[in-house]
């Protein structure tokens, strides 16, 4: 109902990519509404609305990501827009629809969960154990992260080249573990990126028992995990095999064990940390990273902030890797009583809470300007 006249769209870079004469769309001035569309995903844009020469208003907005590659994509607002549940049932039901798209014996999905949905990953009664062959994408779509409740672990028996989660909260209803596999795997990829997840009261990542497994690399980005009361990531029997971890960008808010163990796995194991932040970590006797295995293990850019427990211990590395440091800060009140890897920023440490913005509500915004 406001008198407006045009509104244009620009890039970061000020250069205009849209003006939309607004007098031709009355309906939407009526409302106070107009949807713009064309423009590129993940990508910063200036939208200006004009009464005359007259600026009304200004906002500065970034588009949702694009669904990442597969060779079938499934948006379930519209494939199964009543479903609760990302079970087996459903999963058929895809890839049945993804091999009749494409005519391929083993298509590559990416499953489009709705922004703001809550859906669970498997059901009460079975949880999720994704198809043999079967590589997924599960994928936020844009709004409000999707929340993945686990009511029991996810498993993926059998061959896959990868298995993804970009843009989901996963959420412990009764799982306690997100992954625990036991049975035989041979996984090239397992991947978070833009993952929250709080609370899960068992290991987050675990691979388990006698059978033969194997994962190439295991990839956290730009994640958030919060309140986990076991092992991080946990690969324990000697029959499995690991050869990467990479770890980035993400926070890790208070655990009381140990963040990675590889202990007895076989495989390279080579763990990389890079632009990372740690609170109040550790617990009473456990490592930050016990290894073992002929991969280095490398931490950067990363600060450590709260140790859990007085009797928090560094890296333990039984294998031939080497242990790299490089732009590492410790707070004052992160201690390691053994096993230690000292922090080569020459900054004078401070205490936790006078590094960050607001710990007490998850605020890891650095505030010492010369760390930031």
């Amino acid at each position: 109902g406001a008198e407006v006249t045009l509104l244009t769209v620009a890039t970061a870079d000020g250069t205009v990519v849209k003006e939309i004469d607004l007098t031709q769309y009355p309906d939407a001035i009526e409302k106070g509404e107009y949807d713009v569309t064309g423009l590129t995903a993940s990508t910063a844009y200036t939208f200006v609305i004009y009464n005359g020469e007259t600026k009304r208003g200004t906002l500065n907005v970034t588009t949702a990501a694009a669904m990442p590659a597969g060779d079938y994509k499934v948006d379930l607002s519209k494939f199964a827009p009543d479903a609760t549940a990302i079970d087996e049932t459903l999963m058929t039901e895809i890839i049945t629809a993804a091999k009749a798209a494409t005519g391929m014996d083993n298509p590559t999905l990416t499953i489009g969960i709705p922004g703001g949905k809550t859906m669970s990953l498997g059901t009460e009664d079975e949880g999720l154990n994704i198809p043999d062959g079967c590589s997924v994408t599960f994928f936020g779509l844009a709004g409000e992260k999707p929340k993945l409740n686990l009511y029991k672990n996810l498993e993926f028996d059998g061959t896959h080249g990868y298995i993804r989660f970009n843009n989901v909260d996963l959420v412990n209803d009764g799982s306690g573990y997100f992954v625990n596999q036991g049975s035989a795997c041979e996984v090239g990829e397992l991947s978070l990126d833009g993952v929250n997840a709080d609370g899960f009261t068992s290991s987050f990542l675990r691979f388990k028992d006698s059978d033969t497994k194997s994962l190439d690399k295991l990839i956290i980005n730009n994640c958030i995990i919060s309140n986990q009361k076991s092992q991080v990531i946990y690969f324990k029997e000697a029959n499995t095999t690991l050869n990467e971890i990479l770890v980035t960008n993400s926070t890790f808010n208070t655990f009381d064990n140990t963040f990675i163990q590889t202990a007895g796995s076989a495989g390279e194991g080579a763990v990389t940390i890079d632009a990372c932040t740690f609170y109040n970590v550790i617990g009473g006797g456990k490592y930050l990273i016990d290894a073992e295995g002929s991969g280095d293990i490398s931490i950067s850019n990363t600060v450590f902030a709260k140790t859990y427990s007085d009797t928090a211990k560094g890296i333990r590395q039984k294998g031939t890797g080497a242990i790299k440091i490089t732009q590492v800060y410790f707070t004052s009140d992160f201690t390691l009583s053994s096993n230690a890897f000292d922090p080569d920023m020459p900054n004078t440490p401070v205490a936790s809470e006078d590094l960050f913005e607001d710990v007490e509500n998850g605020d890891f915004t650095i505030t010492d300007k010369e760390l930031s």
